[in-house]
């Protein structure tokens, strides 16, 4: 896998230099224009307060816009793109306190990439395309881009999932509505394998009409590590709906994880949430939110104040302002809570947080 990522990077540094692309931050489409060389930037700015637990300087469970009380920047990128009619990479160095706390496992020269990647078009029947590199996960109806999301804060349900996955990518078509791509990768949000097995992930994506995507999506592999020595085999599914009609959108998601272990009972998680935006006027929208995340074996949260698994509900809503194309301010309200006193308050433990957060993007 090594011998191909350097191959396509090599591949990637001849052919750029010699097509005469200029540099420009004009936004257009380019990526329908045969051959074309783009940079893109964006920055997510906020600000964190826990309205009850004052004094938390972080909020757990998070690894999203998650610090409180000071500003700070959750992630701030340049995307380089290059899209030919045969080859395609991506580029995108980036900081931040998503960066921080998402990338925290990786060697040092590691975090501060949220794709690095290049790929070949081998058919132009199915747009069957191959690529290799840090990608982006098809997991759940969040990603790492504020502004593409229903609501400013994200639901616990992308926070546990692979924001990113290093491996190889087999993309098409099957006809105009179903699109699907099947991956090889180094494990569960890994850039660096941590048990020398490979793991597989599947994506299925149906536009039944204009209005409305239908996602699934699979992971198949082996999770064990000096970290967590007992796990073997997990398989997990997420399931999700987008809907967006005039001012209208809705997303739903759903998905179930299973994690297989030595000498013990195989344990389960899973999750639910719904977030809906309506946009009031040009200027105006609102957004609302519900969720369940329910891990009773620990498997992904391991709360220190509790032996009885991670089971929480969230409910949220937000004020979203368009003052223009390239920019927004969000202000959102969120509850997280559960019978168990799971939130650190204090040198002590809470059921629950409430938390405000505003936000200021900008992309060129």
């Amino acid at each position: 896998m090594k011998f191909l990522y350097l191959f396509l990077l090599l591949t990637c540094l001849q052919i750029i230099p010699f097509e005469g692309h200029s540099f420009s931050f004009v936004q257009k489409d380019t990526l329908r224009s045969g051959s074309a060389f783009q940079w893109k930037g964006f920055l997510d700015l906020y600000y964190g307060y826990n309205l009850k637990h004052r004094d938390q300087a972080t909020s757990p469970f998070l690894v999203s816009s998650a610090n409180n009380n000071s500003p700070q920047l959750n992630l701030g990128y340049l995307h380089a793109s290059y899209q030919g009619k045969n080859f395609r990479a991506t580029l995108i160095p980036a900081i931040g306190t998503y960066m921080q706390a998402n990338y925290a496992g990786e060697p040092a020269k590691w975090r501060y990439l949220v794709e690095s990647n290049a790929g070949f078009r081998l058919s132009k029947k199915g747009d069957l395309w191959l690529d290799a590199g840090i990608l982006g996960s098809p997991f759940t109806n969040e990603g790492p881009i504020s502004r593409e999301l229903t609501m400013y804060s994200r639901s616990l349900a992308p926070e546990n999932v692979p924001y990113y996955l290093n491996g190889v990518r087999l993309s098409g078509n099957a006809g105009k509505k179903i699109s699907w791509s099947s991956w090889i990768v180094s494990g569960w949000q890994q850039i660096v394998d941590v048990n020398n097995k490979v793991s597989w992930v599947n994506s299925l994506k149906w536009h039944p009409s204009e209005f409305i995507t239908v996602t699934y999506n699979q992971f198949f592999g082996n999770e064990g590590s000096d970290i967590n020595p007992t796990f073997t085999t997990r398989s997990f599914h997420d399931f999700y709906v987008e809907y967006e009609k005039n001012q209208f959108r809705l997303t739903t998601c759903f998905y179930v994880g299973k994690q297989s272990k030595l000498n013990e009972p195989s344990a389960e998680w899973w999750q639910y949430n719904t977030t809906a935006r309506y946009r009031i006027s040009k200027l105006f929208s609102v957004s609302g939110r519900i969720e369940y995340f329910n891990d009773p074996n620990r498997v992904i949260y391991r709360p220190a104040n509790t032996i009885n698994g991670f089971k929480v509900f969230g409910a949220g809503a937000g004020i979203n302002i368009h003052p223009t194309k390239w920019s927004m301010f969000r202000f959102d309200l969120r509850y997280l809570g559960g019978n168990e006193r799971i939130f650190p308050s204090a040198g002590t433990y809470d059921n629950g947080e409430i938390r405000m957060l505003g936000n200021l993007s900008i992309w060129f």
